[in-house]
């Protein structure tokens, strides 16, 4: 015969493993994507001997700063951050010009999948 928390204790458990995986892993992504912001702004902005660079550079690099900002909104809001990082991802990796669809972007999707697991998770049961 099961406990009659059992359940419960294993659906917060899992709501704790959803919600700090996906702090965990935004800050992971920030981490990574961050590094390629500052190189690609470096190379762009820092080292362009007083040109301005194209138009989709400028695009890119905001949609670039839109993934950072929605890793690090997930951190205190994970649902707004999650919408922001949602859109850039798209308007990044679409905007790239990649000829296939471009895999890597699918691991943004996966600090979003471990808030959606704390969200399930964590929500009440209806008796």
């Amino acid at each position: 015969m099961s406990h009659p928390n059992r359940g419960f204790r294993s659906r917060s458990t899992l709501a704790f493993a959803g919600k700090w995986g996906g702090r965990l892993t935004a800050i992971l992504l920030f981490l990574f994507w961050g590094a390629f912001f500052v190189e690609h702004t470096s190379e762009w902005f820092l080292r362009s001997e007083s040109r301005f660079p194209p138009a989709l550079v400028w695009f890119q690099q905001l949609a670039h700063f839109g993934m950072l900002a929605g890793l690090a909104v997930m951190l205190k809001w994970p649902r707004l951050g999650g919408l922001i990082l949602l859109v850039a991802t798209v308007a990044f990796f679409g905007g790239i010009g990649m000829h296939s669809f471009p895999y890597i972007a699918l691991i943004n999707l996966l600090p979003i999948a471990l808030f959606g697991v704390y969200w399930i998770a964590a929500k009440p049961r209806v008796a």
